[in-house]
């Protein structure tokens, strides 16, 4: 089958020839020579064929790589993906500096292998004669009669050259006598030519083979479903010895680039590392053969804090045959603390024994910026705190000034008004003084309006009512001013009990309410609203507040324009409480509040 396969050459004296063809090409100059083997090689990389080019000593491998260059377009990635290779001939000199026929066929039989192995159809030789001496002739005639054998029935085509202002008369005719045809150029024309002796001979090697391959053809039938059977075997097994290299290959480069400590353990019982990669050096500074030489490694040069903890953690895990991941701290060899996160995998054998692998990443400078981070956040909170008191206080001396001062001032205002006009008003001076007592009547309205925007904004700087009768009452007269202002019904249930909160306590949870009340107006679209206390399971105090509106989205509560859900969580974090919202399309919005009391704080 592989015999009567037709390759195209490229060469159009030529055209098609099956595999196992070894011809001759004789040239005269180089035009000449690269007029034959450019098309030969081209047609080669485009039929998917493997191509080797052989010249005659390893300096002149570079200079075939500028021709092909020069020659065919895309030469540099034919050679970056080893499509074609040149190879100096000398690679097969012997010992005794002549051809090795049996290291060529050995190399040959292998690079086809190889070739079939990665998909390509065959493998197609270039080979170049400009090496040869008068000595080396006779030698090398018997080494071409060889090749034609070699590559007989194989996936391989060979076209050897030959220079004619080096080659005698005699050279040449015995060149062409062991190749199947030669190529030459005659009179501009290049022409194919085949001598009678060579016709002769192969027509009776072709009567011969026919008579043999009828004789024996039964008898080799199992041998070649055999042979082809141990070729398949064979071409597998290169393959999978490929893919192995690259799968290690691969293994290896990517171990190199984890920026951790790739690790692997095969006896958990001894916890003596098999593995460990270089990154262990540049981190912790131990040198390898410390990780892989001693069982006990890890264990002691773990932190003295999480020596016990690390281990009993690592054991019990292991021991559940269930993949993990911890955080610990190791000494490094120049007395530094290195943070890690062990990324551990637990293989379970066939023989249910275990194999760990894993990753250690340093983590030393994620847990210096949480740290800060950590530091910063408690900084504002603490500022946050003090920024809400501080404001908690002015509001409550501004409402007191407006209270007392002002609210004062208009309420004598009133009562001097509230004189005048009952002077005005004595019997006999009503004509004379009508249109006076109107302006009055006037004055005595705009104080009234002057005096409930007084109390308003007093009460909005700091609700009297949550100082003077505590936060259920500041709660039930909120509500119920909201529900005046707005008309949402409000309807609140309180505990039997009285829950004692402190000062901050209290105001903490009054705001958060107002601030739920404000958001439901804007935002919720309800008509109705539920507002509970209660005292939760550990004596907390819990404010639920809950309406039937459209229901808070998710993007809502997390969004960048919700600073007041976030004012509201920062508010009961202050006083050592937590917030929950959640919402229900089409059905509201549940706020729950929970403060923990003087007396559930101090247990």
């Amino acid at each position: 089958m592989v015999a009567t396969e037709s390759r195209r050459t490229g060469i159009s004296v030529v055209g098609n020839i099956p595999w196992g063809t070894h011809f001759c090409h004789f040239y005269e100059t180089e035009e000449d020579l690269l007029d034959i083997l450019i098309p030969y090689i081209s047609t080669g990389l485009e039929s998917n064929e493997f191509c080797m080019w052989l010249v005659s000593a390893p300096g002149n491998v570079e200079g075939a790589r500028n021709v092909l260059r020069r020659a065919v377009p895309e030469a540099d990635q034919h050679l970056a993906a080893r499509d074609i290779e040149i190879v100096p001939c000398s690679q097969w000199f012997g010992a005794d500096g002549t051809f090795d026929l049996q290291l060529v066929s050995n190399d040959w039989q292998e690079n086809l292998a190889q070739a079939l192995a990665r998909g390509y159809a065959g493998m197609r030789v270039i080979g170049n004669s400009t090496w040869l001496t008068e000595d080396d002739w006779k030698d090398f005639l018997r080494f071409e009669k060889e090749l034609d054998k070699l590559i007989a029935g194989q996936r391989i085509t060979l076209s050897c050259t030959y220079p004619l202002a080096t080659s005698r008369a005699n050279q040449v005719f015995d060149v062409a006598r062991t190749h199947r045809f030669a190529i030459a150029k005659r009179n501009g024309a290049w022409v194919m030519v085949e001598t009678p002796e060579l016709e002769q001979a192969k027509a009776e090697i072709k009567q011969r083979n026919e008579e043999l391959e009828q004789r024996v053809v039964e008898r080799t039938r199992e041998l070649a479903i055999a042979n082809e059977e141990l070729r398949r075997e064979f071409i597998e097994r290169i393959r999978a010895e490929e893919e192995q290299k690259e799968n290690q290959r691969q293994y290896e480069s990517l171990v190199q680039s984890i920026d951790g400590i790739v690790w692997e353990i095969d006896d958990v019982q001894s916890c003596e590392f098999t593995f460990v990669s270089r990154q262990a050096e540049r981190l912790l500074g131990y040198p390898l053969d410390r990780w892989l030489g001693e069982p006990k490694f890890w264990r002691e040069h773990l932190h003295p804090d999480d020596r016990k903890w690390a281990f009993d953690f690592c054991r019990q895990a292991t021991a559940r045959k269930k993949s993990h991941q911890f955080e610990y701290r190791m000494i490094a060899a120049d007395g530094r603390v290195v943070w890690l996160r062990d990324i551990v995998a637990v293989n379970v054998r066939d023989d249910n024994s275990v194999r760990l692998s894993g990753v250690m990443v340093d983590i030393t400078e994620s847990k210096h910026v949480e740290a800060q981070l950590k530091n910063s956040n408690e900084k504002l909170r603490a500022l946050s705190a003090s920024l809400q008191s501080a404001r908690e206080a002015e509001g409550t001396r501004i409402a007191r000034e407006i209270h007392d001062e002002l609210g004062s001032t208009l309420t004598s205002l009133r009562w001097e008004l509230e004189s005048f006009d009952k002077l005005i008003s004595a019997p006999g001076k009503e004509s004379q003084l009508g249109g006076l007592r109107e302006k009055v009547a006037g004055v005595l309205g705009l104080t009234d309006t002057m005096i409930s925007s007084v109390r308003r904004i007093a009460s909005e700087l700091r609700p009297s009512v949550l100082d003077d009768l505590g936060l259920m009452e500041a709660i039930e007269w909120e509500t119920q001013h909201f529900q005046t202002r707005t008309g949402i019904i409000c309807h609140c249930v309180y505990p039997q009990e009285e829950i004692d909160l402190g000062q901050e306590q209290s105001t903490a949870v009054f705001r958060i309410l107002q601030e739920s009340l404000t958001n439901i107006l804007r935002h919720a679209q309800a008509t109705k609203i539920e507002i509970s206390t209660s005292a939760g399971e550990t004596g907390a105090f819990v404010l639920t507040i809950s309406d039937n509106g459209r229901g808070i989205t998710e993007d809502e509560k997390s969004g960048s324009q919700s600073l007041g859900l976030l004012g509201m969580r920062e508010r009961a974090h202050l006083v050592g409480g937590s917030i929950d919202i959640t919402g229900v399309a089409g059905k509201g919005t549940t706020v729950t509040v929970r403060v923990p009391t003087p007396g559930a704080a101090s247990n």
